[in-house]
């Protein structure tokens, strides 16, 4: 199959209504194409899909922080280091038999949320939410094609939702230490709905943009990337200025 074969395949299926995930699967099976749901995803936004023929999303294992807003798009991600298991356990007051769940401090490239866990099935990779709030999960080994069970997947909601309310506490301590500034700016850029600028706590800065597909940053240093943390404090204190200027988020 050759490459304009495979897009050709990959558009008509997708166009047809079937799931990113029923077409990685497909690709594998019928050609031997084996991607990563990462990788076919950054695929399929150069082609031409009508992406209101795909399914309603699923509800995520959390919503996403308000306002809705996926992480900047980046390169294709870089391998990363193993995941400390011993630090999984700490942050989960894991028990034996237990799933145990890590976040990302660095969302991976086109996710909105993204990390490690370790089933209690024994089953352990990548887990994310895609730009549409649906879950993904990718094993550790590529060779392995086994999935969590409807059990697993509950117990790593359960943790997965106790941890967003601790980080979250944490992230409103944090607004408020002066480190991150905000700021609306009283000109509004064509294309967009509303911007201004931003100063995160990990150095990072730029501008901010809202237009209709989201919040889009344009980074004084597209090196320095927010982290995970940055971004859930920004939208914090986003949402407070645009409360007080009568703005509903």
């Amino acid at each position: 199959m050759t490459n304009q074969e495979r897009d050709n395949f990959i558009m008509e299926q997708l166009n047809s209504g079937v799931s990113l995930s029923d077409v990685q699967t497909a690709l594998a099976q019928q050609y031997g194409i084996r991607m990563t749901y990462m990788e076919l995803r950054f695929l399929a936004d150069d082609l031409k899909v009508n992406w209101t023929k795909q399914d309603k999303p699923k509800q995520p294992a959390v919503p996403p922080p308000p306002p809705e807003a996926p992480a900047p798009e980046a390169p294709a991600p870089e391998e990363t280091a193993e995941p400390d298991l011993e630090n999984l356990e700490e942050l989960n007051d894991g028990e034996e038999g237990t799933t145990l769940v890590t976040i990302d401090d660095t969302p991976e490239p086109g996710s909105m949320m993204s990390g490690h866990v370790v089933f209690a099935s024994g089953i352990q990779g990548k887990w994310f939410l895609d730009r549409f709030g649906r879950p993904g999960f990718l094993n550790d080994d590529e060779n392995d094609t086994k999935q969590p069970t409807d059990e697993d997947m509950e117990q790593f909601q359960v943790k997965l939702e106790e941890l967003v309310q601790k980080r979250q506490q944490e992230m409103d301590r944090k607004a408020h230490d002066g480190r991150t500034k905000v700021e609306i700016s009283t000109i509004t850029k064509p294309g967009c709905r509303l911007n201004g600028t931003v100063t995160f706590a990990s150095g990072a800065s730029g501008e901010w943009l809202l237009g209709e597909r989201g919040i889009d940053f344009d980074l004084d240093n597209p090196q320095q990337k927010p982290t995970q943390e940055d971004l859930a404090i920004f939208q914090i204190l986003l949402r407070e200025q645009l409360q007080s200027k009568g703005f509903g988020m």
